[in-house]
């Protein structure tokens, strides 16, 4: 909606941006014991910062693929 246009091809695509969206959701109402005891900090005890690190590489590789289609829908219609 905020690109105005269907950013999934297919079913699968839709779905992967909506378990992409759960995950980061549950990672950020987690409690992070890193989060409270200044020690642990450089610590990834509970593999959150994993986690998280995992969900954010997807999402930006989701988001290049859109950037780049709109590149090329641009160069397209400019030519």
């Amino acid at each position: 909606m905020t690109m105005s246009r269907r950013c999934s091809e297919s079913e699968n695509e839709a779905e992967e941006m909506k378990e992409l969206v759960e995950d980061f959701l549950e990672l950020v109402g987690k409690f992070n014991l890193s989060d409270y005891i200044w020690f642990c900090k450089n610590l990834d005890l509970q593999g959150i910062r994993k986690r998280f690190e995992e969900a954010h590489a997807k999402y930006d590789r989701m988001i290049e693929k859109i950037i780049k289609e709109r590149e090329e829908a641009r160069k397209s219609f400019n030519t």
